[in-house]
């Protein structure tokens, strides 16, 4: 890629050779960067939802930095090596893993709210340690038994 092969290896898949880099990130390191970019997702929820008032701004703004996020899942994930998972697990799973749960928060919240957000410190919480994880479960289940994009 881009000129370099330093950081790539040849694994031969059948009757071809394929290219792939090769990304060594400690796994703690790929949840850690999750969770800073969930936490990010919430504080550009709140930071919107106190500052912009039209219903259409809301929602581009959030979008925006939805889309900021996508990419950097995409670079976190810690599934590049691994030949039991389909690219398309990658570069479509985990944006709907990482970031389902904020996007429906900020929907639920842009719906209901008129001007300032009251804090939903109980919904909060329940988000981040019943619903974060649930989801994030039930997705790697769903992308493996259901669609397939996971062997093992």
């Amino acid at each position: 890629m881009f000129g370099s092969y330093r950081n790539t290896k040849i694994l031969k898949t059948g009757l071809r050779a394929e290219r792939r880099v090769t990304m060594n990130i400690p796994i703690w390191i790929t949840y850690a960067g999750s969770i800073a970019l969930i936490f990010f997702l919430y504080g550009a929820k709140g930071v919107i939802l106190r500052n912009a008032r039209n219903p259409r701004v809301r929602i581009a703004l959030f979008s925006i930095a939805v889309a900021v996020c996508i990419p950097v899942t995409w670079g976190l994930s810690p599934d590049w090596n691994n030949r039991h998972v389909f690219r398309i697990a990658i570069y479509v799973g985990s944006p709907i893993a990482t970031l389902t749960i904020p996007v429906i928060s900020f929907l639920a919240d842009s719906a209901r709210t008129n001007g300032i957000p009251r804090p939903r410190l109980v919904r909060g919480l329940l988000e981040w340690f019943v619903a974060v994880p649930l989801w994030f479960v039930g997705w790697a289940f769903f992308e493996a038994f259901v669609m397939g994009w996971v062997w093992i």
